[in-house]
Parts: C-alpha cells; structure tokens; sequence
C-alpha cells in the first residue's frame, strides 16, 4: 500500500510540475494576451501587425482541445486572470486533479475506506479553485475601494483642461493595484486603435465591480465624442 501511494503522488506531483513547466514556457505570450483580453473582435488587424495572441488554455494540444470542447477554458481563464494568477486554465484543472487524487489517497490510507477517500476527493479537489475564487474577491474588492479617490483624480484632471483619454492615462499611472493595471490595459487598448466605449466596455468585463459598471454606463450615455470632454471650472 505504501509502495502504491508514493507511486501514485509521485505520478500527480509529476504531472502538476510537467503542465508548470510547460505552461511557463509561453509566460510572454501569455502576459501580451492578458493585457489585450477582450481587444481581437474589436480591433483592425492591419493597425498591428506581428502581434499574435496565444489563446491555447494549455500548451498541451490534446488537453487544450478537451478544455474547449468541454466549453471549461474561457471561465476558468477569466477567474484566473480576475484573481491575478498567472496559470492557465490548463494547469488550474491539473491541480484539481492533483488535489482530488491527493485527497482520495488520504482518505483511503488514514482511515481505510473507499467512502473515506470518495469524501476527501471530493473536499480536496475544488480547494485549487476556491482560493482562485477568494483571490479574485480579494481584488475586486481591492478596485472597489480605491475606485473613488480615482474618480476624484478623473474628475481633477478634466478640470484641469486634460481630455477624458488623458486623464484616463493620468489614472492609469497614479491610482494603486490593481487599478493602475486594468486602467492601463484601457488605455493601451485605445492606443491600438480601439473606440473608447469598447475599451470601457472591456474593462467591465474584466473587473466585476457594480460601481464601475455604473460609471461606465453613465460615460457611455453622454453625447460624442467622450474622448474629447473637459470640465472647466
């Protein structure tokens, strides 16, 4: 039994290191597409060429096509990247693996039953995703509360004569993680040739905060063009 057991772990513990390893091998792809999520639809091409994203859940061809065909990929990315977890979807679902098979081989050798090891299995499989969800609650809430003293700073910098791309970009680069990031990303997205309400409308779906997605709306119902607004004094 002891002889299976470390088989068995060795095997998952090898498993969780191979999809790492492999994983990581495309880190600056992956960084590049973080940073352009939600841009391919609603940018033209031809304004930038030789950029390529890599939208694979996993650099494993056979467990990318499963991760797709089982509509799980896209979720899961989208919760890692809201949680500030540089993994893929692919290795997010090895570690549930990883974690369901070391849950059962606890529950089976501690207290010798099948049941035993079906509930461990059970408790100990989601644990990888559940620390995701409470990451990604972390930084919600992080964004939540800084979100209004970068209102203040919009709101200064269009008084200040500045145009609503500008100070946008005076947001990006003053306000705290992780505004500074996902603010960063909306104006690199304008740089790149995106109309500002759908760089907007990226960001809402990026960051899961009621009070942004009422900024955004209350933005987006204004008269053209936004991009060139000022608030005199």
């Amino acid at each position: 039994m002891i002889l299976l057991f470390s088989i068995l772990l060795a095997l998952a513990v090898g498993l969780v290191v191979a999809a790492i390893v492999l994983e990581r091998g495309g880190a600056s792809a992956r960084a590049l597409a973080a940073r352009l999520r939600g841009t391919g639809a609603a940018a033209d091409e031809s304004r930038t060429p030789g950029l390529e994203r890599d939208v694979r859940y996993s650099a494993i061809p056979w467990f990318d096509r499963v991760l797709r065909a089982m509509n799980l990929g896209e979720g899961l990315e989208l919760l890692l990247y809201q949680a500030g977890m540089s993994l893929r979807a692919g290795v997010m679902v090895t570690l549930m693996a990883a974690f369901a098979m070391g849950g059962y081989l606890f529950g089976v050798i501690i207290f010798h039953g099948l049941l035993a090891g079906l509930l461990f299995m059970c408790i100990f499989g989601p644990l990888p995703y559940l620390y995701a969800q409470m990451r990604k609650a972390r930084r919600m809430a992080a964004f939540r509360e800084a979100f209004p003293d970068a209102l203040d700073l919009l709101v200064s910098g269009l008084r200040a004569g500045l145009s609503f791309s500008a100070a946008l970009q005076i947001v990006s680069e003053e306000s705290p993680e992780p505004l500074r990031s996902e603010f960063a990303i909306t104006v690199e997205e304008q740089a790149l040739g995106i109309e500002l309400r759908d760089a907007l409308t990226n960001l809402t779906q990026r960051v899961e905060v009621l009070e942004l997605r009422f900024f955004v709306m209350a933005v987006l119902l204004q008269p053209p063009p936004v991009k060139d607004w000022t608030l005199k004094a």
